[in-house]
């Protein structure tokens, strides 16, 4: 995929348990964000995450 990838673990931006804020850079050149949101779990499983995630885009 072109672009960029965020990848977060628990030391990343974690405002709560629940909440996680992703930062993406105004300079890229790109319109539209395309948000792919996937857990992945201590046992290696992965499952959707249902954490609530804030987008900022400075």
């Amino acid at each position: 995929m072109d672009g960029w990838t965020a990848t977060k673990a628990r030391t990343g931006n974690r405002i709560s348990d629940s909440v996680v804020e992703i930062v993406i850079p105004s300079d890229l050149p790109v319109e539209t964000y395309m948000i792919y949101v996937q857990r992945y779990n201590g046992d290696g499983s992965s499952a959707f995450s249902n954490t609530f995630y804030n987008i900022v885009i400075e």
